[in-house]
């Protein structure tokens, strides 16, 4: 709105802003000098919420189905890091899809030019001067991706193969009737500890709570409810799997065929094909495929890329 580019942290703001679906939160910040204007956060049970649905835009459904995939996304990349420092990027093509097997750091994108420009991805703490990761191999980004493209063009055409992977998987990811109800569990449990925290919100404002009990309370259920987000996604991601097995048919293959067309991949592009490469300091490089739009499961294949 103030006329600049668009970046990902603005991106990031607005889809963690609860004010597009009417819910508006302040008291969140206090003046600490008044001279220098410098500002403290307030811990996030001392805000207040007034609920304001006139000034929505979306739905507070949206909403949270935005909150669950940035949790997802986040979850997802500090377990691939053993120090929980994982961050999500989609700069290059290969931005945070290739992981190293020792040390679960993201590689990074290199270049040198001499006579000619080589573009290559190595891992980040091997690249620090302390060298803090064994693993040296640099993978050439122009081989990496003329390997994918060639393995894709192959699985694509062996028609018989790919059908049956598919459905092995979705074998593999079916969910039972047991699971169907421990969903529904789940969901009655979330909705519980969301009634709860605003309950507790209420006996704070009347005094009868104190602000370290709030505290306290707000902290524990936050940590039950992250879970529970995480298993309930994954298990209605599963459902949804094994109820259109014919759709993910026809909507993985449209995917390699529109990325085999592309004249330039994008992280996006990639990340639609790709769940991430793994690679090893003995040079073994590992590709995970995507095998649906709806799961987080994957294929596994290894693939002799050039080092």
């Amino acid at each position: 709105k103030f006329g600049l580019e668009w970046d990902n942290a603005g991106i990031k703001r607005i889809l963690s802003n609860p004010i597009y679906c009417g819910h508006y939160i302040n008291h969140k910040y206090e003046i600490e000098n008044y001279l220098t204007g410098r500002q403290t956060k307030i811990p996030a049970e001392q805000h207040f919420h007034h609920e304001r649905p006139e000034w929505a835009i979306i739905t507070p459904e949206r909403f949270q189905a935005a909150q669950r995939q940035l949790d997802l996304r986040r979850a997802k990349h500090q377990n691939i890091h053993p120090s929980g420092r994982g961050r999500y990027s989609n700069r290059y093509a290969f931005s945070t899809l290739i992981k190293c097997e020792h040390c679960g750091k993201s590689f990074c994108r290199k270049f040198y030019t001499y006579v000619n420009t080589r573009v290559y991805w190595k891992c980040a703490a091997n690249d620090q001067s302390s060298k803090k990761c064994a693993n040296a191999i640099k993978l050439d980004e122009e081989d990496l991706l003329a390997e994918i493209r060639q393995y894709l063009a192959t699985l694509i055409c062996d028609k018989e193969r790919f059908v049956a992977e598919i459905l092995a998987n979705v074998e593999r990811t079916s969910i039972s009737e047991d699971r169907l109800t421990d969903l529904s569990r789940m969901e009655r449990r979330q909705r519980d500890l969301l009634n709860k925290k605003e309950k507790y919100i209420e006996m704070c404002a009347s005094n009868v709570l104190t602000i370290s009990e709030l505290k306290a309370r707000m902290e524990k259920i936050s940590k039950e409810l992250d879970t529970l987000e995480y298993q309930i996604e994954i298990t209605r991601r599963a459902r949804e799997m094994r109820q259109n097995t014919d759709e993910l048919l026809a909507h993985y293959t449209a995917e390699i065929h529109r990325f085999l067309n592309l004249e330039t991949v994008t992280n996006v592009d990639m990340r639609k094909i790709i769940d991430y490469v793994s690679v090893n300091q003995d040079g073994t490089v590992r590709i995970f495929l995507q095998k649906s739009k709806n799961s987080d499961d994957c294929n596994i294949d290894e693939l002799e890329i050039p080092t």
